[in-house]
Formats: C-alpha cells, structure tokens, sequence
C-alpha cells in the first residue's frame, strides 16, 4: 500500500490570475511494487483525487487513475 497527500499553496496574488492561499489538494490511494536487484525501480498504481480551487469559476474535482514508473539512482 502506498499514498500520499500534497497541498499547494500560492505565496502571492499575481497579475494573470493567481490568488494567495490555497491552490489544490492532491490525495492518491494505491498500491506499488519494487522492481530490480538493488530495487531502485518502483511501480504504483491506485487512485488520485485532485481538488482545485477556482477564483473566477466553479471548484474542480477531477477522478484519476494514475500510473507510475519510479525509477531511484
């Protein structure tokens, strides 16, 4: 099992739209497995749920089914 959740912040308000504060919220579900001899190749598979705060529109919440090759050196 694996996961995480990542929260982005804006530290200022700029001219082509971007407002400080709170930008997005990541949050991914999943599972990975270790590849290799010395195990520096990495896969997952699971579920992102993406928020994304609008200033001039609706929130957006987007469903992901993410894939991912980590390779570690």
């Amino acid at each position: 099992m694996t996961g995480y959740d990542e929260v982005f912040l804006n530290l200022n308000s700029t001219d082509w739209g971007a407002d400080s504060g709170f930008d997005q919220n990541r949050v991914f579900a999943g599972f990975g497995w270790h590849f290799g001899p010395s195990r520096h190749i990495r896969a997952a598979i699971g579920y992102l749920n993406q928020f994304v705060h609008k200033t001039s529109a609706d929130d957006e919440i987007n469903h992901i089914l993410s894939i991912n090759l980590l390779l570690n050196f």
